[in-house]
């Protein structure tokens, strides 16, 4: 949109249409992890490594708002229905698993053990302002505004140079922290820079 290249829009599309037909093998993580269990058009539920899901929705949507092509919203649709009606917490935090960090089951929600990516509201802001603008439905700046002001605000802290990089709901009296994906204070760094911003 912004450069006017035909040629990375092409790209664009040629990436969205080769994912889902299990081409991405790993010892290490599921083909539901990276997104290619199934292609966008068979999609329904948000599954799998919470920011990656939310990132290429978010692309779902931008394709669509290019080449008019109501499949692709359709998708992502159907996972915004998945993930903020079973799989979000109150706070708009997303991911649930330490584990892969990941999308759980739905409703599998545990306070104590949100993983909630910092990276993930980030990415979960995007993708709504996408929907917002391909729909115009005011649920997408609601969605907005609940990530804003409880994900992404409040994992840094006021000085700007501390974050969480997880957004658990509870602490458990006695829980010591200190790594990166269960600390009990916000960190100056993380082992995995991906998030915050």
């Amino acid at each position: 949109r912004h450069t006017n290249r035909a040629d990375i829009l092409e790209l664009a599309q040629l990436q969205t249409e080769r994912r889902g037909h299990g081409r991405l093998v790993s010892k290490l993580f599921s083909l539901e992890y990276f997104g290619d269990h199934l292609p966008f058009q068979q999609v329904d539920a948000a599954a799998g490594h919470a920011v990656r899901q939310l990132y290429y929705s978010t692309g779902l949507v931008d394709l669509f708002l290019e080449d008019g092509d109501t499949a692709k919203l359709q998708a992502a649709e159907r996972v915004w229905d998945s993930a903020y009606s079973r799989k979000t917490y109150i706070t708009g935090g997303q991911g649930s698993r330490h584990s892969d960090e990941a999308f759980g089951d739905d409703f599998e929600l545990p306070p104590d053990r949100a993983y909630a990516e910092t990276c993930a509201g980030i990415a979960s802001f995007q993708w709504n302002w996408r929907m917002l603008l391909a729909t115009g439905d005011g649920k997408y700046a609601d969605a907005m505004e609940t990530a804003l002001y409880n994900v992404i605000a409040a994992a840094v802290d006021d000085e700007g140079n501390h974050f969480f990089y997880t957004n658990p709901l509870q602490m458990r009296t006695g829980h010591v922290g200190g790594r990166d994906n269960s600390p009990t204070a916000r960190l100056s760094w993380f082992d995995c820079a991906c998030c915050p911003p």
